[in-house]
């Protein structure tokens, strides 16, 4: 229910920043008609002054008879077309336009008036104006071509377009940016939920074991033989418990930048070795082959002991409990000028593309039906093997495809 509340919201919010944009462009083309508009009417203006001074001009006068009234259209056509390229002419344009802060280049054409045309008509193509009282046959007009009208009328919106501009991306990124944390809050939300009702159960299973493996010590009737594997899996039980609990808590200090490195000094290769050993009851439990290949005899590293082990015991955790067949597990540890890299190759089923691009992210567990067994754990192991390989300033590299195994390297820089 929550999840379909939060998925209409950002629906709704969306249609609403979709209609906003559209009113939006539509406003602008509204401003850039009235722009239009207004510049048409400004040129008009100033062509109609440009006439009116020009008519009472000596060299207009001298070129027609009875103040300029043309005895034919054709001359007359010529004849305004000759006046109108006059330097006087040009001049008096460029004033009157400037008078209207019109500063374009611009080329003027004489032109018939059409035959239905009327003084009251407003057929006339834009920038146009009669020459009438220069030709009182009415039967020419003159017009403006701008060639770069367009773009100046855009740069007289420019600081509007802009601010709108600007203002509607600020308010889309915030859209986009507040939509993500909501959506990001929902999944963690259903994650945290599904972290903790995983966790009761995880938890749940070993102690359950724990407390039957008591209750059998507690017989008097239990055999040597037997205590002891009553004992092993009380250690084993509680080994697992002790894990998931530092895991929890490691995360929860690493993610909130709780936790400081502790880098000393170690010998890397006898700490694999030890990890190793350490995780032979799950190794036999999964009847796995495990190798450890290392470059050097000895390979020096100064970084954290605790957490690099830790990490290695996840990778080699997931390697054992994805295995479809037996688990074989390879682990090859290769020291460079630079940096050290260690690398755990297993013959799991593999990953996608989409599987490597969220692995490494807090609570993300692959499906059950992906691992031949049953896999246990929150999903927090390989986040916490990237954090620390993070703190460490190192690298991990993913190469796996489906049903060819998973290789991870951890390449770690030397100080």
């Amino acid at each position: 229910m929550q999840r379909s509340t939060t998925t209409y919201l950002v629906v709704l919010a969306a249609v609403a920043m979709a209609a906003l944009i559209a009113f939006q462009a539509k406003w602008l083309r509204h401003s850039q008609s009235l722009m239009e508009k207004q510049f048409e009417a400004q040129v008009s203006e100033a062509l109609t002054l440009t006439v009116d001074q020009f008519a009472t001009t000596s060299q207009c006068q001298k070129s027609f008879s009875n103040q300029c009234v043309a005895v034919t259209a054709t001359n007359c056509g010529k004849i305004l077309d000759t006046l109108i390229k006059t330097e006087l002419f040009a001049s008096t344009l460029s004033k009157c336009l400037s008078d209207q802060d019109i500063d374009l280049p611009y080329v003027a054409k004489v032109q018939a008036v059409p035959a239905r045309y009327n003084s009251e008509d407003t057929g006339l193509p834009p920038y146009s104006c009669s020459l009438d009282p220069m030709s009182k046959t009415g039967s020419h007009f003159v017009n403006l071509e701008f060639a770069g009208a367009r773009k100046h009328i855009l740069q007289q919106m420019g600081t509007m377009t802009g601010a709108s501009l600007g203002i509607l991306t600020f308010i889309c990124l915030l859209f986009f940016y507040a939509s993500y944390l909501l959506l990001r809050q929902q999944r963690m939300s259903e994650l945290n939920r599904e972290f903790f009702n995983h966790m009761a159960h995880e938890f749940r299973t070993p102690l359950t074991n724990i407390k039957l493996a008591s209750r059998l010590l507690e017989r008097k009737a239990v055999t040597a033989g037997n205590s002891q594997r009553h004992l092993q899996i009380i250690q084993y039980e509680a080994g697992q418990l002790t894990q998931h609990v530092e895991q929890v808590l490691y995360l929860a200090r690493l993610e909130k930048n709780d936790y400081l490195l502790r880098k000393e000094s170690f010998e890397l290769t006898q700490t694999i070795r030890e990890v190793i050993a350490s995780m032979q009851l799950q190794v036999a439990q999964h009847a796995a082959q495990i190798s450890f290949t290392p470059s050097h005899v000895s390979t020096q590293f100064d970084g954290d002991e605790l957490h690099l082990s830790n990490a290695l015991r996840n990778l080699i955790d997931n390697a054992l409990k994805y295995a479809c067949d037996t688990p074989v597990v390879a682990i090859t540890l290769r020291e460079l000028p630079q940096q050290i890299e260690l690398t755990v190759s297993d013959n799991g089923p593999g990953l996608t593309d989409a599987q490597k691009r969220g692995m490494f992210e807090p609570f993300r567990r692959f499906n059950q039906e992906q691992a031949c067994a049953s896999s246990k754990g929150f999903g927090l192991g390989l986040a916490y093997v990237k954090r620390i390989v993070d703190l460490h300033e190192g690298q991990i590299h993913v190469h796996s495809q489906p049903g060819q195994g998973t290789r991870i390297e951890l390449i770690l820089p030397k100080p």
